[in-house]
C-alpha cells in the first residue's frame, strides 16, 4: 500500500488548527475531483467532437426550415417574425435559443430593414400613436446608447447598410448588446461624427428621437409597469411617447391584475382593448 507523503502526516499530527486547514483543503480537492468527474460524465470528456468548440459562436445551432405556407393562402406582405427553438436542451437553450438568436435578432432586423424599409418594432410593444409618419428614425434609450427595438428606415438607406457593415468588422458575441443598441450607437456616433448622443439626435436625415418617445421607464425601473397608477396621470407621463416598450426580457413572469390600476394593465385596457378582455379571463 503506497505510503502518504510525510508533509501530509506532519501536518495531520499537528496542531487542531493545521488538521482543521488540512482536513478542508483534502476535502476542497475531493470536490474539486468529483464535480470534474460529473460534469465529464454529462458533457462528454475532454477533446470529443461535442466539445471541440467552446465559443459561443462557434455551438452548431441547426437550421431552421420555415413552415410552409397552406396553397392557396395569400402571402402575409412584408410582415416577419422570428423564433426560437422549442429544444429544451440546456446548452441549446443558452447558447442556441438566447445567446444566438438574439444576435440573429440583431442582424436580421438590419437585413430587412435595408433591403424592404418600413418600421420595425420589438414585440414588447405597445403602440400608442401613428408610427406612420416616422421614417429614418430610431429612439434613444438613455443618454448614453440607442436602442433598436424601433426602428423605422426607407429602403436600401445607407445609414442601415453601414450598421450592417459595422456588424460584420466588428463583431463581438461576448459582450451583451455590442451586435444591437451598442451597434447602432457606434454607427450613429460616426454618421453625425459626434463623440456623445447630447451633441446631436439627428443629422444627414437620420434622427434619434429621445427616451420618452418609445422607452419613457428605463429598463432599470419596468417594476413600474406593475405600479398603480392614477388614469388622469396616464396621459402625463406618455404625453410625448409613441410607443412603449415594457421591457419583457426583465418583466416576464411577473404577476399582473388585467383589472387593476397597474399601469400595464391600463395599456392594455386602453390600447389592446381585444387582448385585456382575453386576459380578464385568465389574469
Amino acid at each position: 500500500m503506497p505510503r502518504p507523503p510525510d508533509c501530509l502526516l506532519g501536518l495531520l499530527r499537528g496542531t487542531p488548527s493545521q488538521r482543521g486547514c488540512t482536513l478542508f483543503l483534502i476535502s476542497f480537492n475531493f470536490m474539486c475531483l468529483v464535480s470534474v468527474m460529473i460534469y465529464w460524465h454529462i458533457a462528454g470528456e475532454p477533446g470529443s467532437p461535442a466539445q471541440l468548440s467552446n465559443l459561443p459562436v462557434d455551438i452548431p445551432c441547426p437550421h431552421l426550415e420555415p413552415p410552409r405556407r397552406p396553397s392557396g393562402t395569400p402571402p402575409p406582405g412584408n410582415i416577419f417574425f422570428l423564433e426560437t427553438s422549442d429544444r429544451t436542451n440546456p446548452n441549446f437553450l443558452f447558447m442556441c435559443s438566447v445567446e444566438s438568436a438574439a444576435r440573429l435578432s440583431d442582424a436580421a432586423r438590419l437585413a430587412l430593414m435595408w433591403k424592404f424599409g418600413g418600421i420595425y418594432l420589438d414585440t414588447d410593444f405597445i403602440v400608442l400613436k401613428n408610427l406612420g409618419n416616422l421614417t429614418n428614425t430610431l429612439g434613444t434609450q438613455s443618454r448614453y446608447v440607442l436602442n433598436g427595438a424601433f426602428l423605422a428606415f426607407e429602403r436600401h438607406h445607407e445609414f442601415v447598410a453601414l450598421c450592417m457593415r459595422d456588424f460584420v468588422a466588428h463583431y463581438n458575441g461576448w459582450i451583451w448588446g455590442h451586435q444591437g443598441p451598442q451597434l447602432l450607437t457606434r454607427v450613429f456616433k460616426k454618421w453625425c461624427s459626434i463623440r456623445s448622443l447630447g451633441e446631436s439626435h439627428a443629422c444627414r436625415g437620420v434622427r434619434a428621437l429621445p427616451c420618452e418617445a418609445f422607452y419613457p421607464i428605463p429598463w432599470q425601473d419596468w417594476k413600474k409597469y406593475f405600479e398603480e397608477i392614477s388614469p388622469e396621470e396616464l396621459p402625463r407621463l406618455l404625453n410625448a411617447t409613441y410607443a412603449v416598450h415594457v421591457w419583457n426580457k426583465k418583466s416576464q413572469g411577473t404577476r399582473l391584475e388585467a383589472t387593476s390600476r397597474a399601469l400595464l394593465a391600463q395599456l392594455h385596457s386602453r390600447y389592446c382593448p381585444t387582448t385585456h378582455e382575453a386576459m380578464k379571463m385568465y389574469l
